[in-house]
C-alpha cells in the first residue's frame, strides 16, 4: 500500500466491507423480483420483509455523511471564534455578532427535524451542546419541542443524554426572563402550531419522565439527568453557578468535557474571571412539580432500595440531590421522608420521644465508606435541628479522634462541625486536644479548619485557636512561636521543619544521573514549599473576629523580609496575603505594618509574576498618605523597575514622573483613583443577562453623529463651560489615559482658544457687533463659583445651581444692595385684607449668609391671609412677630460672592419635614420652628418667632450668673441627644431611598472641599510650630475622615450642626425654658458621629478658652448629657442599630471632633480677643491648647478603625512640668467623660473628679 494512504491506529473488522455485498445482493433481488412480477401472474409470492429492529445506538437513525461533515466546520468555526475572541472596530457601524448570528441560522435551518439523530450521534451531540450556550430564547423553545415525546429514550442514551444535561442548565436564564414577563418575537408565520414556553416545556418533560423518573437514579447515563432536572426545579437550587461541577458530572465526564474547549455562548459580553452572580427566578409551578418528583421517588421505591442507592455509585450523587431538594421543599421532618429512610428512621423517633437515638451499623457504614460518605454529609448539613444533635451524641461525641484521623470519616466530622452548638464545639477542642499533631502529621487538615470557621459564629472559643494552632506544631517556646506561619504553610511541626531546613541549607548539588531508555521526570516534592492545606488554615484564622486572629497575623510580621517576599512570589503562599488584606477583621495597624515591611523591598517583590501580584494588592490598599512614601522609595530604583518585565507594571501605578513634577496633582490622582476603586468595590446586585436586541439604524445613525460632533471644534459656550465647570470626561480616561504631558498640551490649548475667545468678544464689543443677550448669559457663566459643595461646616456652601435676580430686583435698594424689607412688607399686605396691620422691623444679628429680621405686627397678623399655601399654619392663628430671612444670590456679607438662594428652599422643605419628626415633646422640649410661608418669587421665608429673649445656646452656658441653671443645662443637653437619636432613627432608611420631596438634595461632598478642609488643618498644624511630617500625618487622616465611612450611622442632619444653632428661649414669657433648632439650610446627608463629634468640638473650645469654673461644669455637664441621653436613647431602642457604638462610629467621632476643634482656633480668633472672659495675654496659649487637644484626638483616633486607642488621649508630659502634665489630664478626662457617655470602651479610672 502506498505511504501516504496507510492511517495510524488498530485495525478493525471490515463490517462495511461485507455489509455492502449483501445489500448489493438485496438490491438485485428485489429487481429480479420486481422483473418476474412485470411477466404473467404466478402462485409464488415473496416472503414479506421483517420490520426493522430498534437500535439502541441510534434509535432515531444514523446522520447523513454530509451533514455530519457540515456539522463538524460549525463546530470548528465555534471553536474558533470562542477561543480567539476579535475585539469590535472603533468607529465600525456594524454588528460585530452579525456574522456570527447569521452562522448559526444557517447551521440551525440545516439540523432542523434531524435534532434526536444528532443528538444520540457520538461526534454531533458535543456540537449540540457547545451551540445551545448560543442559543436565545427563541430558538432554545423550537429545540427542547423538536426532542418532545422521545425524553424518555434520550436522557438513557449515552450522548443523548448530555444534550439533555446541557439543555436544562442553560434552560435557567431563559426561565428566568419568562418569568419576569420577557418573551422572544415569534415569526408570523403559524404553520407550525403554537410554540411553547419553555417554562411549559420544562413542566411537560417532567410529567413525561415522572413514570420512569426512580428509574433514571441507577441508570448510569440518565442519573446526571434527574440531577440536572432537579436542580432547574427547585428554586433555591438552580443557581447552577453555585453548584459543584461533581453534583451534575462525576471526575471522568468534567475532565472529557473539559477537553472539547470552552463552552460558553458567542454573544457572552463578560470577560475574564470575577463575574457577578446573577439572581434569577423560578416560578411557582416548578416548586410543585420538584415536590411531586420527591413523592413519585418515595412511592415507588421500598426502604431497601432507597437504603441500597445510598452505597451504589451511580446512584448515590442522585440520592444527595434528592435529600437537597426534599430539605428545600421542608419535607425531611416527615415520616417516611427519603431522609428519614437513610437515616433508618431517626427523624421519626425524634418526632416521636426525646430518647436518644440507637447506633445503627448502617450509618455508621455510610460513614465509613468513600461513595456513600458524601450523602452522610449532605444529611448531617440539612437535618432537622434536633436530629443533627442525637445524631451528634450518638455517632461523633466520643469518638472524635479517631473519626478525624479516619481517611473518610474526617470529611464527614468537619462538615457536622459546621453545625455545632457552642457546648459541642467545646467538646470537638477537649476530645481532640491530644490528636491535634497526629493530624498535622498525616495532612488531615479538614476538621481543624471546619472548627476554626465555626468560631466566627461561637467567638467565645476564639480564644484557644492560638493554644490549638501551637500544640499542632509543637510550638512551646517564644522562638518556636516566632515559626507558626512556615510552620503552618507546609503543614510541618517545628522539629522537621527545622531539620529540613538545616538540611536544606546544608545540601549540595545533585550529580548528573545518566539517561536510560526511559524518561525519568520524576523529583522529589520540596518538603519546605507551602501546601494548600496550610494556606486554607491561616486564611480562615485571618478571618476570625478580633482579637482572636492577631496572634497569626503578629507571627507573620516577625518574618525576615526575604520570607515574605518568597512567600508572597508562591502562587499558594501568596493567598495568604490576600487574606491579610480582604479580612475586614484584621486590624488596620497589621495591614499597614505589613504594607510598610516591603519598604525598600517593593523592586525585589514585584520582580515576579506572583510577587507583582502582590504588590499590587499592597498599593491598592494603601492610602494617599502610604503610596507616596512607598513611590518616594523607589524613586532611585525606577530604572531598575523599568528593566524588569513584571516590575514595569508596577512602576506604570507609580508614576513617578508626575509625583516628582507635580506632586499636588499625584495625590489628588491617587485620591481619585483610591475612592474611584472603593466604589467599584461595593457589592451590587446584578440582574439576569437579557438578548440584546441588535441595534435600529437611529440608534447607529445617533452614534456616528456623536463620534463626530467629538471632532468638532470647540466653541466659545464650550470653552466657558469647560473652563468653569471642567471638561467632562469618562472617568476612565481621566485616570488612565491622560498622561501628564498631554494634559500639559491640553491647558495649553485651552489657554490659548480662551485667549482668542476674549479678543474677538472685546472687538464685537468696541465695533457693536456682538450680542447683548449672548454676553449677558456668557456674563452669568462667568460669575458662577467654580468649586462649592455641602460639607460639615456652616462656613461653606452646597454646590447649586445660580438664582436669577430678576423678581427681587424691586426691593432692593440701588446703593447698598440690601434688601428692603419695609417695601416688601408694605406690597406683600396691601395684597390681602391685612393693610391695616402696622409693622415694626428690626435686624437680628449673627447672620452671614441670609438677612434675618424680627418683625412685630400691631394689632395681631391673620398669618392665614398671608400663608395660604402654608401647611403649617391654622386658619385663625394671629401672630405678633414673625422671623423673616431673605435669602439673596450671595452672601450677605460680602455681595462679591455669589451663591446660590437654592439654599432656602432646603430650609423650607427641612421645617415641613421636621416639624412631623420632631413634634414637640414635653420631655426633651426640642422643636424646631413653625414655617409660616415659602416666598419662592422674592427669597424670603416667614418663620415662627422664639422670642426677643431667646439667645444662642452658647452664650446662655457661657454667662457668668445666667438664669440657666446646671440642672437646666443637663435637662437639655439629655434632650437635644434623644432628639439627635429620634432624627437618626427616623432617617436613617432615606439615605438609600430618601422621600420624592427631598431627592433633589441628595448631593455628595466634594473632593476639593474635604481637600480644603485638610489643608485648613495643615495650615492651622503648621501655625502652632508642629513638624512637617506630623502635621502631614494628622492631615492625611483628615481628609481619610472626610472621604471614608460616610455610610456610618448615616442619616438625614442638619450637616453644619454647632451650638449658634440651638437657641434656649423662655416658652411664653414663663421661667420654662425651651430649645430651638434654626438654620436648617445644609439639611441633607450626613452622620452621627460626624455631628456629635463637631457639636462636642465647639463646646469643649469653650471650656478650654475659660477659666470660669462655674461655665466649665455648665457646659461639662450640657456636653454629658447629651452624649449619655443619645445613648441611652439609642440602647433602649428595638431598631436594627447596634446598642453600642462600632469602632467605625469612634474612629469618625474622633476624627470630625479633632478636625473641628483644630480649625475652630482660627475661627473664633478674633471672637476670643473682643471676649471679656477671655485674658487677652492667654489667647496664643489657649490656642496652643485647643489645637494640642484636637490632635490627641486624632492621635487617639488613628488612621483606620481598628487602630483606634483611646489611651493615646493621656497627657503628652511626663516629668518636668507638672502644670502642664495637670492641665494634659484635665483635658483627657473632659474627652473621655463625653466618650464613656457615648458608651465608648474607655479606661473608666481615667475619670475622675477634678
Amino acid at each position: 500500500m502506498p505511504r501516504e494512504n496507510r492511517k495510524r491506529g488498530k485495525r478493525h473488522k471490515k463490517t462495511q466491507e461485507t455489509e455492502e455485498p449483501v445489500k448489493e445482493a438485496e438490491y438485485i433481488n428485489e429487481e429480479v423480483t420486481q422483473d418476474y412480477h412485470q411477466g404473467e401472474p404466478s402462485w409464488l409470492k415473496p416472503a414479506p420483509k421483517p420490520e426493522d429492529e430498534f437500535n439502541p445506538e441510534a434509535p432515531f437513525g444514523y446522520v447523513d455523511t454530509d451533514l455530519k461533515a457540515y456539522i463538524r466546520t460549525v463546530d470548528v468555526q465555534i471553536k474558533d471564534w470562542q477561543e480567539n475572541q476579535e475585539e469590535p472596530l472603533e468607529g465600525g457601524d456594524e454588528d460585530p455578532n452579525e456574522q456570527k448570528r447569521l452562522f448559526l441560522m444557517a447551521a440551525l435551518t440545516e439540523m432542523h427535524q434531524k435534532e434526536k439523530q444528532l443528538a444520540t450521534d457520538p461526534d454531533c451531540s458535543i456540537v449540540l451542546e457547545r451551540m445551545l450556550y448560543s442559543m436565545d430564547d427563541f430558538v432554545r423553545r423550537v429545540f427542547m419541542d423538536s426532542m418532545a415525546g422521545s425524553y424518555d429514550i434520550l436522557v438513557k442514551h449515552r450522548f443523548a443524554s448530555h444534550v439533555c444535561q446541557t439543555m436544562f442548565n442553560v434552560a435557567q436564564d431563559t426561565i428566568s426572563r419568562e418569568t419576569k414577563g420577557i418573551y422572544p418575537s415569534l415569526p408570523d408565520s403559524s404553520d407550525d402550531g403554537e410554540l411553547r414556553t419553555l417554562t411549559q416545556l420544562v413542566l411537560d418533560t417532567s410529567e413525561e419522565l415522572l413514570p420512569s423518573f426512580p428509574s433514571l437514579f441507577n441508570d448510569q447515563f440518565g442519573s446526571h439527568v434527574a440531577r440536572a432536572l432537579l436542580l432547574l426545579l427547585s428554586p433555591n437550587l438552580s443557581s447552577g453557578e453555585g453548584q459543584s461541577q461533581t453534583t451534575l458530572r462525576s471526575k471522568k465526564s468534567a475532565a472529557w468535557k473539559a477537553r472539547q474547549g470552552p463552552m460558553k455562548s458567542l454573544f457572552d459580553e463578560e470577560k475574564g474571571k470575577g463575574k457577578q452572580p446573577v439572581s434569577r427566578s423560578v416560578p411557582a409551578e416548578f416548586r410543585q412539580m420538584s415536590r411531586r418528583l420527591v413523592e413519585v421517588v418515595r412511592e415507588q421505591s421500598s426502604e431497601n432500595e432507597i437504603r441500597a442507592m445510598a452505597a451504589n455509585q451511580v446512584a448515590s450523587p442522585g440520592l444527595q440531590v434528592l435529600l437537597e431538594v426534599e430539605a428545600d421543599l421542608d419535607m425531611s421532618y416527615e415520616s417516611g421522608s427519603l431522609m428519614d429512610t437513610v437515616m433508618m428512621g431517626a427523624i421519626t423517633t425524634c418526632r416521636n420521644s426525646d430518647d436518644d437515638l440507637e447506633e445503627s451499623d448502617y450509618l455508621g457504614t455510610l460513614l465509613r465508606d468513600p461513595n456513600s460518605s458524601r450523602l452522610l454529609e449532605v444529611i448531617v448539613l440539612r437535618c432537622p435541628e434536633n436530629v443533627f444533635h442525637k445524631l451528634w451524641s450518638t455517632y461523633f461525641h466520643g469518638k472524635l479522634a479517631r473519626l478525624a484521623a479516619h481517611p473518610v470519616a474526617n470529611f464527614v466530622l468537619a462538615k457536622a462541625i459546621e453545625r455545632t452548638s457552642l457546648e459541642e464545639l467545646r467538646e470537638v477542642f477537649s476530645e481532640l486536644g491530644d490528636a491535634w499533631n497526629k493530624l498535622i502529621k498525616t495532612s488531615r487538615t479538614g476538621v481543624l479548619r471546619a472548627a476554626i470557621e465555626r468560631c466566627h459564629v461561637h467567638k467565645e472559643v476564639g480564644s484557644s485557636i492560638s493554644e490549638v494552632m501551637h500544640k499542632a506544631f509543637n510550638l512551646q517556646s517564644e522562638e518556636d512561636k516566632r515559626l507558626l506561619v512556615p510552620c503552618v504553610l507546609t503543614l510541618l511541626p517545628v522539629e522537621d521543619y527545622r531539620y529540613h531546613l538545616s538540611n536544606a541549607s546544608q545540601a549540595k548539588e545533585p550529580a548528573p544521573q545518566q539517561h536510560s531508555g526511559r524518561r525519568q521526570n520524576h523529583t522529589a516534592p520540596d518538603p519546605l514549599s507551602p501546601k494548600i492545606q496550610g494556606s486554607l488554615l491561616i486564611q480562615s484564622i485571618l478571618k476570625l473576629p478580633e482579637p482572636h486572629n492577631g496572634f497569626i497575623a503578629e507571627s507573620l510580621l516577625q518574618l525576615p523580609v526575604d520570607e515574605r517576599i518568597k512567600i508572597a512570589q508562591n502562587p499558594i503562599g501568596s493567598r495568604v496575603y490576600d487574606a491579610l488584606l480582604d479580612s475586614t477583621t484584621v486590624p488596620g495597624k497589621y495591614k499597614r505594618q505589613f504594607v510598610m515591611g516591603f519598604m525598600d523591598h517593593y523592586d525585589v517583590l514585584v520582580d515576579d509574576k506572583l510577587g507583582s501580584r502582590v504588590g499590587d494588592r499592597c498599593w491598592s490598599y494603601c492610602d494617599t498618605y502610604l503610596k507616596e512614601k512607598i513611590a518616594k522609595s523607589l524613586i532611585n530604583k525606577e530604572h531598575v523597575l523599568a528593566a524588569s518585565f513584571y516590575g514595569k507594571f508596577f512602576a506604570k501605578n507609580l508614576n513617578l514622573y508626575l509625583l516628582q513634577r507635580r506632586p499636588e496633582e499625584w495625590r489628588n490622582l491617587q485620591s481619585e483613583r483610591k475612592r474611584a476603586a472603593d466604589q467599584a468595590n461595593k457589592p451590587v446586585t446584578v440582574k439576569a443577562a437579557d438578548p440584546a436586541p441588535a441595534k435600529a439604524p437611529e440608534q447607529k445613525r445617533a452614534e456616528k453623529e456623536t463620534k463626530k460632533r467629538k471632532n468638532r471644534p470647540e466653541d466659545e459656550i464650550d470653552a466657558l463651560f469647560n473652563e468653569k465647570l471642567g471638561k467632562k470626561v469618562k472617568r476612565a480616561a481621566l485616570e488612565d489615559t491622560t498622561s501628564p504631558q498631554k494634559a500639559s498640551a491640553e491647558s495649553i490649548a485651552a489657554a490659548e482658544v480662551s485667549k482668542k475667545s476674549k479678543k474677538d468678544r472685546k472687538k464685537a464689543k468696541e465695533d457693536g457687533s456682538g450680542d447683548k443677550e449672548l454676553e449677558q448669559i456668557l456674563g452669568a457663566i462667568r460669575a458662577a463659583p467654580k468649586s462649592e459643595g455641602p460639607v460639615e461646616s456652616a462656613v461653606y456652601e452646597r454646590n447649586l445651581l445660580l438664582f436669577s435676580t430678576a423678581n427681587i430686583r424691586p426691593y432692593y435698594r440701588d446703593t447698598a444692595m440690601e434688601f428692603d424689607f419695609q417695601k416688601y412688607l408694605q406690597s406683600h399686605l396691601s395684597s390681602t385684607d391685612s393693610d391695616s396691620v402696622k409693622s415694626t422691623i428690626r435686624k437680628v444679628s449673627g447672620g452671614l449668609t441670609n438677612v434675618t429680621v424680627r418683625v412685630s405686627f400691631q394689632p395681631p397678623l391673620d398669618i392665614s391671609l398671608v400663608a395660604k399655601q402654608s401647611a403649617s399654619a391654622s386658619s385663625s392663628q394671629l401672630i405678633r412677630t414673625a422671623i423673616l430671612k431673605h435669602a439673596p444670590p450671595h452672601i450677605a456679607s460680602d455681595p462679591s460672592q455669589k451663591l446660590s438662594v437654592r439654599r432656602q428652599t432646603v430650609e423650607a422643605t427641612a421645617l415641613q419635614v421636621l416639624e412631623t419628626l420632631l413634634p414637640s415633646n414635653q420631655a426633651n422640649k426640642i422643636r424646631t420652628p413653625v414655617l409660616y410661608l415659602h416666598d419662592t418669587e422674592n427669597a424670603v421665608l416667614w418663620m415662627e418667632d422664639f422670642g426677643e429673649d431667646a439667645k444662642p445656646l452658647m452664650q446662655m452656658l457661657r454667662e457668668s450668673q445666667s438664669s440657666f441653671e446646671l440642672k437646666d443645662a443637663e435637662e437639655f443637653g439629655a434632650g437635644l441627644g434623644q432628639a439627635i437619636f429620634h432624627l437618626q432613627q427616623a432617617t436613617s432608611g432615606w439615605i438609600a431611598s430618601p422621600p420624592s420631596n427631598l431627592v433633589d438634595f441628595q448631593t455628595s461632598p466634594s473632593e476639593e472641599l474635604h481637600a480644603y478642609l485638610s489643608q485648613l488643618t495643615l495650615k492651622e498644624l503648621r501655625r502652632n510650630g508642629m513638624e512637617e511630617s506630623e502635621a502631614q500625618e494628622i492631615s492625611n487622616i483628615v481628609l481619610k475622615g472626610l472621604q471614608e465611612l460616610r455610610e456610618v450611622d448615616a442619616f438625614w442632619g442638619m450637616v453644619d450642626f454647632w451650638p449658634e444653632n440651638v437657641l434656649v428661649y423662655r416658652e411664653n414669657g414663663t421661667s420654662v425654658f425651651g430649645c430651638g433648632l434654626i438654620d436648617w439650610e445644609y439639611f441633607g446627608p450626613s452622620s452621627v458621629p460626624a455631628e456629635i463629634g463637631m457639636f462636642v468640638a465647639h463646646l469643649h473650645y469653650h471650656m478650654l478658652s475659660t477659666t470660669d469654673a462655674e461655665v466649665q461644669n455648665r457646659i461639662r455637664a450640657f456636653v454629658t448629657a447629651m452624649c449619655r441621653g443619645y445613648a441611652l436613647a439609642r440602647l433602649s431602642s428595638n431598631s436594627e442599630l447596634s446598642a453600642y457604638p462600632s469602632q467605625a462610629f469612634q474612629w469618625k467621632t474622633l476624627v470630625a471632633y479633632g478636625r473641628e476643634l483644630i480649625n475652630a482656633a482660627d475661627l473664633y480668633d478674633n471672637a476670643s480677643r473682643n471676649d471679656p472672659v477671655v485674658a487677652s495675654p492667654e489667647l496664643e496659649k489657649i490656642r496652643e491648647r485647643v489645637v494640642h487637644v484636637g490632635v490627641m484626638a486624632i492621635r487617639a483616633a488613628g488612621y483606620t478603625c481598628s487602630d483606634v486607642d483611646l489611651g493615646c488621649l493621656v497627657g503628652r508630659t511626663s516629668g518636668g512640668d507638672t502644670g502642664a502634665r495637670n492641665r494634659d489630664d484635665i483635658e483627657a478626662r473632659w474627652i473621655y467623660e463625653a466618650f464613656d457617655a457615648l458608651a465608648f470602651r474607655v479606661d473608666r479610672r481615667m475619670i475622675a473628679s477634678k
